[in-house]
């Protein structure tokens, strides 16, 4: 049996005003209940005004939308600008472990050397692995030949 939508609800799953999936002018849905609107200066967040979007939101509109992809802050909903522990910025997501030709340093993935295809920050940057047609040296990094003093070896 159809009813009609408990009001302010306008449209909505189930008769009662928990299962609203839109609400009529001058309220807002807020998760699955109409709420009286407030009409914010700044920004409207979890039913007050806020001069400022806190962490894991961001601004949308008067809104504060919130992040995604782990991000303790972003500018947009898949673009993280911080990350919270134990979680790394690389390339504005939040990832676990940084990507293959990227190392770690502080709370970010930095890009590994030209010509390194993996390195590690060990108080400065060494190459473990390099380009094609490149070599690793005594000195942990890549060159594209030995030096007159060593030989190319294939491991």
């Amino acid at each position: 049996m159809c009813q009609t939508c408990v009001s302010p609800c306008m449209t909505c799953s189930g008769n009662s005003t928990l299962n609203c999936t839109s609400c009529f002018s001058g309220y807002r849905l807020i998760g699955s209940s109409c709420n009286k609107a407030v009409i914010c200066s700044k920004y409207y967040y979890m039913g007050y005004c806020v001069d400022s979007c806190p962490n894991t939101t961001y601004p949308l509109l008067n809104n504060c939308a919130v992040c995604t992809n782990n991000c303790l802050t972003c500018l947009s909903a898949n673009v993280c600008t911080s990350c919270p522990n134990p979680y790394l910025l690389s390339n504005g997501s939040c990832l676990g472990s940084c990507p293959t030709g990227t190392y770690a340093f502080a709370v970010q993935c930095l890009s590994c050397p030209k010509n390194c295809s993996s390195c590690v920050y060990r108080q400065s940057v060494i190459c473990l692995s390099c380009a094609s047609n490149y070599y690793l040296t005594s000195n942990l990094s890549c060159d594209a030949s030995c030096n007159t003093s060593q030989t190319h070896v294939l491991i």
